[in-house]
């Protein structure tokens, strides 16, 4: 999470929006308000401030400025004159277009003419030109402007633009981004000093990839559009799955379709584990337990095959054992034979005393024959 914030940071920084018309050379119509003024960078329209621009009274004003080069224009903000003569503004248009010219015709319109507004944007342009022009049709007008910020993209050489913004995002249009390597192989590429890589969206799918410098173990976090999130290991996307999470929570480790919380396709090793369990089989040695004679147990096993209560060696085979539960039924076992053995002790040591009474009967005999 550290790295995605790190990362996020980097881009967010480097892909930051500027304004591109900030400090470009401007015109206007006339006026004692020079046009350098709307793009200074101080957006306070105060008169007083030496900030806002100001033309004399004249039929169709205008103002403009030369980006310098032809832009994907995606958004323009116009910033008002306050206190005083706000109304000046309204009706003004806005155009964008690729000739320097005084005369809108040759420009394309954006936008709605301004209002009596503080600060205007007109947002998700798709103009492409060098030049914004910003003319008020009408007699015996004046045009005041505070700042006008331009943001968008250079054009590139096919006539798309390379980067584009709308409102406060912004997005990358043609191509791969490469962070750390000027030959990128997936939608962004970071690498290091030493080489080593995240590629984000490899083979084009939802992905993170993890590359070494030694090109030899690749692992992928990706979703599939099976509402699966996999780890994997190998050279593209979704080869060798070693980890899957679905959609229902469940988790599985060599094995894509786990069908509890956590499935293993192979071996565990742990220094515990711990199984929560109901109904431990202390019952056994209760009054009311029935416990099975050996006469049904050994004719049980002769007919079964296996112990009372135990599953058969097919039914494991093909279901497996439930681990808590085995325990449980195994001990049951124990406990049982724990009573036969009981039983048999009792036995037993009513025969030993019996051995005694037998002695002792042959003891007397004996003396009684040898008088």
């Amino acid at each position: 999470m550290k790295f995605i914030l790190v990362l996020f940071t980097l881009v967010t920084g480097v892909l930051q929006a500027q304004n591109i018309a900030l400090s470009k050379v401007t015109e206007q119509s006339s006026g004692f308000g020079p046009s350098e003024r709307a793009v200074d960078g101080d957006t306070n329209g105060d008169w007083n401030g030496n900030s806002v621009t100001h033309t004399n009274t004249q039929n169709n004003p205008w103002w403009k400025v030369d980006l310098g080069a032809e832009y994907n224009i995606n958004q323009i903000t116009i910033y008002n004159r306050i206190y005083c003569c706000t109304d000046r503004l309204i009706g003004a248009k806005v155009y964008v277009g690729n000739i320097n010219s005084i005369s809108p015709n040759d420009y394309t319109l954006v936008g709605t003419p301004l209002q009596d507004l503080q600060v205007q944007q007109i947002n998700n342009l798709n103009a492409v030109g060098r030049y914004v022009f910003i003319y008020l049709e009408g007699v015996d007008k004046i045009l005041s402007l505070a700042e006008v910020e331009v943001y968008g993209n250079p054009v590139n050489n096919s006539g798309g633009s390379v980067w584009s913004k709308t409102n406060n995002n912004i997005s990358y249009v043609d191509g791969n981004v490469g962070i750390g390597t000027s030959n990128p192989t997936s939608i962004l590429e970071v690498s290091s000093a030493n080489d080593n890589s995240i590629n984000f969206n490899s083979d084009g799918k939802p992905s993170i990839s993890f590359l070494p410098n030694d090109g030899d173990s690749y692992f992928h976090i990706s979703h599939t559009l099976d509402n699966r999130l996999t780890i994997s290991h190998g050279a593209n996307v979704g080869d060798g799955k070693l980890l899957t999470i679905v959609n229902s929570g469940n988790v599985g480790i060599g094995t894509t379709s786990p069908d509890s919380k956590l499935s293993v396709n192979g071996n565990i090793h742990a220094k515990e584990v711990k199984v929560d369990l109901v109904g431990w089989p202390d019952y056994v040695f209760e009054d009311a337990y029935s416990l099975p004679t050996l006469d049904e147990v050994e004719s049980h096993i002769k007919e079964k095959g296996h112990l009372i209560n135990i599953p058969s060696a097919n039914e494991v085979e093909e279901n497996g054992i439930q681990l808590g539960e085995m325990n449980k039924l195994l001990l049951e076992k124990i406990e049982e034979l724990t009573l036969y053995i009981l039983i048999q002790e009792e036995k037993i040591s009513k025969l030993n005393e019996l051995e005694k009474d037998v002695l002792e009967l042959k003891k007397i005999i004996a003396e009684i024959k040898n008088r």
